[in-house]
């Protein structure tokens, strides 16, 4: 694990089979902290900070039926 400042850590994995649970089997949580993996690009800046994209996972208890449809889960942009 290599710190590249700002808040942002460079992880090498040995094993492809490791490199892809870390990048497809999220969402993680460091106590109440999410946190972005993504593959490194060769123009990475560590000081230029935006997300574009984030899924999320929500719970709505008690959700009636007849709202659990697209049009309630998507934003509008």
């Amino acid at each position: 694990i290599i710190d590249m400042l700002d808040d942002f850590y460079l992880v090498t994995f040995s094993f492809e089979e490791d490199n892809k649970h870390a990048l497809f089997e999220g969402p993680y949580m460091i106590t109440t902290h999410g946190l972005i993996v993504q593959r490194q690009s060769p123009n990475f800046l560590s000081n230029v900070k935006s997300v574009r994209q984030v899924a999320v996972w929500v719970c709505i208890p008690h959700l009636q039926i007849e709202l659990y449809n697209e049009k309630f889960f998507v934003a509008s942009e």
